[in-house]
């Protein structure tokens, strides 16, 4: 269950997120640190959230695919459950958050990657969010990607 509280502020389950128009890109260090800073809502206690607290900004409407068929044909008769910003680009998000996506919509966690090949350039890896797919990504550090702050 979410709810929106001055439109720049979603709550779901007890967590507060996020929801401001999202256009800079920052490296891993500098989310942490513009999370630290995020005065939002009367609030200072803002931080990255895990990948599971950031999951929860998917379409919960999309958990029903499972992998068991192909990706492009459960989208081609379930494209009814997704939502689109004015431009008309489609997002893997609660409605509430698809007119403040931008158009890549990759998302830092505060959650380390399972690096269990033992690549070395991975070691400093994190999992990603990202809106426009259905699963969680990772990337190095170093990316330049967006923020979506929670707190609670």
């Amino acid at each position: 269950m979410s709810r929106t509280t001055k439109n720049e502020i979603v709550v779901i389950n007890g967590l507060m997120y996020q929801n401001q128009p999202f256009i800079e890109r920052y490296g891993w260090d500098e989310a942490k640190e513009y999370a630290k800073k995020l005065r939002l809502g009367g609030y200072d206690d803002w931080r990255l959230p895990t990948i599971t607290e950031l999951s929860q900004v998917r379409n919960p409407k999309l958990d029903k695919w499972q992998g068991s068929e192909k990706w492009c044909d459960w989208m081609s008769r379930h494209e009814k459950l997704l939502y689109k910003n004015s431009m008309g680009k489609v997002y893997f998000t609660r409605e509430e958050f698809v007119k403040n996506m931008p158009e890549y919509s990759f998302f830092w966690s505060s959650t380390k990657f399972e690096n269990n090949d033992n690549h070395s350039f991975l070691e400093d890896a994190v999992y990603l969010e990202y809106f426009n797919d259905i699963k969680p990504i990772y990337a190095i550090k170093e990316n330049q990607d967006f923020v979506l702050c929670v707190r609670g």
